[in-house]
């Protein structure tokens, strides 16, 4: 079942368009989101015209659904776009043709990208964004990045204190909680959700969600919801509106979210999540966006030149990046559009020692337990009995 996964690409809307296929279908088609889809359209051309065939881009707003929604091969695309997180599941039900690309464009490639990308030690994807959390502060109400979790809490309370915010922290949480805000506690310590091989790949036979590690984290989540830093009632759907109407000073969000925070017209900077007591380093997960080439792809050999030869491409993925705001996953583009615009470099710097999200079928027993048990802990239940009670229900549900 592709249908999406709870937690699954949280506070990352897209823009509903109308699918829209052309007729007579063009050699290659390629599906992408309506923010992508205008930015490559002009490149795809290109390529399409120093090839002498035609190429269509297409707006879809919501390519998962779309993908199953295809009813025979030709009618659906040859390329496709959207992150890592399908790629388990895609490569199990045959949805999903390996890739290739050479060493030398491999090393142009961000590593946690290109790992991103990898699945059972195979690439199926050609990386080109990467997404993750960060803090974002207002900076009228906090000028410097917090270093650590106590630098922001006393500056909340400070401010609080004088009537200037209502709120110390806006981290998404909600009643069934949220994976990705509740991962960096996680693995502060050292914890997680799967453990990993010596070459680095997840384990999913092997839950590490309530290991000591994970445990002192998730004891750390608790207190800030006991001492208030973190509200229950803050999730996805409200935690950047709050912050834009400045109910706090502080958010914890990814780069999607800029455009709502710039029409608010607060002042914003973003710094890496801030330090936990006795050492606790937050590592937040990350999201790559992928092009995929589909095992049903009507011209397959001109829809992995595509992916190998263009997609790969500075320009393109500098094109991408600045329309989805996101830093690019090729080396050569993060430095160009980093350059020119300090954000780029935030963000990637807020990822740099993160976590792709595991892209293996068993994370779809992992949303709902473990976003619930995350919500249990900042709600007030014990960390150790909620994070014992989602380890023995996903590891139920794994398939």
């Amino acid at each position: 079942d592709l249908a999406a996964a709870p937690g699954v690409g949280v506070d990352r809307p897209r823009s509903p368009q109308p699918l829209v296929t052309a007729a007579p279908r063009a050699d290659l088609v390629i599906w992408a989101p309506p923010d992508v889809a205008a930015a490559l359209r002009p490149r795809a051309e290109d390529f399409g015209r120093t090839r002498g065939v035609s190429v269509t881009v297409e707006s879809v707003s919501d390519v998962r659904s779309a993908l199953q929604d295809v009813t025979a091969p030709e009618s659906g695309p040859d390329v496709f776009l959207g992150p890592h997180t399908w790629l388990g599941e895609m490569e199990q039900q045959r949805v999903i043709s390996r890739v290739t690309l050479s060493r030398n464009q491999q090393r142009r490639l961000a590593p946690k990208a290109l790992a991103g990308a990898r699945y059972d030690g195979q690439l199926w994807g050609v990386p080109y964004a990467i997404a993750n959390l960060a803090l974002v502060r207002n900076t009228d109400l906090a000028p410097q990045a917090p270093q650590t979790y106590e630098q922001l809490i006393a500056n909340g309370r400070r401010l609080k204190a004088e009537g200037k915010v209502n709120r110390i922290l806006l981290q998404s949480t909600g009643s069934t909680g949220d994976v990705y805000s509740g991962y960096p506690y996680l693995r502060a310590y050292g914890g997680g959700i799967f453990a990993k091989t010596p070459n680095g790949q997840y384990s999913p036979g092997r839950l590490v969600l309530d290991s000591p590690a994970s445990l002192e984290g998730a004891r750390r989540l608790a207190e800030l919801g006991r001492e208030g830093v973190i509200q229950p009632d803050v999730d996805n759907t409200n935690a950047v509106p709050l912050f834009g109407d400045r109910h706090g000073a502080y958010l914890v969000t990814g780069a999607w979210s800029v455009p709502v925070i710039q029409a608010s017209g607060v002042p914003y900077a973003i710094s890496p999540l801030p330090a936990l007591p006795r050492g606790g380093k937050p590592v937040p997960l990350l999201d790559v966006d992928l092009f995929y080439v589909s095992a049903t792809a009507q011209s397959p050999k001109l829809a992995q030149e595509f992916v190998r030869d263009c997609a790969t491409r500075r320009d393109v993925q500098v094109r991408l990046a600045r329309a989805t705001g996101l830093p690019p996953a090729l080396t050569a583009a993060y430095r160009d559009v980093a350059a020119r615009d300090h954000h780029y470099a935030a963000w990637f710097d807020a990822g740099r020692d993160g976590d792709p999200v595991p892209s293996v079928p068993a994370m779809q027993a992992v949303w709902g337990p473990l976003g619930q048990a995350f919500a249990d802990i900042v709600a007030g239940k014990d960390p150790q009995h909620s994070l014992t009670a989602a380890a023995r229900q996903i590891s139920s549900d794994l398939p």
